[in-house]
């Protein structure tokens, strides 16, 4: 009977030993999750404000100055294979 007995607290110790890791893993993960949050919380929050400011072009309409005009490329240029076909595309801008 004796036997029995130390053999059921040997368990019990073991589950008791098992269940306090578990809960401090578990309380490290949560402390690491919180804190790693916080650190890069404010860099997600500034990415967020430039992305939604670069894609949606919160820009100031043109000044009524501003005046577009086509200039002349020669046609033995070595890119003017690559202008025509951007302009056949009406892809316009600066290059």
């Amino acid at each position: 009977m004796y036997e029995a007995d130390r053999l059921g607290r040997q368990v019990v110790d073991l589950v008791t030993a098992k269940r306090a890791f578990n809960e401090a893993l578990n309380r490290f993960i949560r402390q690491l999750h919180l804190y790693g949050g916080l650190f890069i919380g404010p860099f997600l929050l500034v990415f967020a404000i430039s992305t939604i400011r670069l894609n949606h072009g919160w820009q100031r309409p043109p000044d009524k100055t501003t005046t577009t005009m086509a200039l002349p490329i020669p046609a033995d240029w070595p890119w003017a294979h690559v202008t025509a076909l951007c302009q056949r595309a009406a892809v316009f801008g600066v290059w």
